[in-house]
């Protein structure tokens, strides 16, 4: 089943955190989606991490530097990145590049996930 989330936001400089991703098996893929009117910094980091980020947003760049799930300075793009069960929940954040300059403007991004709800014991058994 594909569950989608489609959000239009007004830019702020504030980091924005959507929440509620767990894969719930090995290699589940998560397919995201921005259109911008300036260039933004996309990722998916662990929600507890993410959460971590509105107290301490200078920790931003050491939170993506090893982070393998991120796009910097697009506009307009679809890309995928793949997870598994060991990495716990998951937020998307999104914040422009340039905070010192975000126009009263929105964006809009979507994630897409496939939740397994019935025979999940054939996902583990391809393991």
């Amino acid at each position: 089943m594909d569950l989608a989330g489609q959000r239009k936001y007004q830019l702020t400089s504030f980091l924005k955190v959507y929440a509620g991703f767990t894969p719930d098996h090995d290699a589940a893929q998560v397919s995201i989606k921005i259109k911008s009117p300036v260039p933004m910094v996309v990722a998916m980091l662990p929600s507890d991490i993410a959460i971590q980020l509105h107290a301490k947003p200078e920790l931003f760049e050491t939170a993506l530097e090893k982070n393998p799930c991120q796009q910097r300075g697009i506009q307009s793009m679809e890309f995928q990145c793949s997870f598994n069960q060991g990495d716990g929940p998951q937020s998307l954040i999104v914040v422009p590049e340039d905070t010192s300059r975000v126009p009263h403007k929105k964006a809009e991004i979507e994630m897409q996930f496939v939740k397994c709800i019935a025979n999940c014991q054939m996902l583990e058994s391809k393991r």
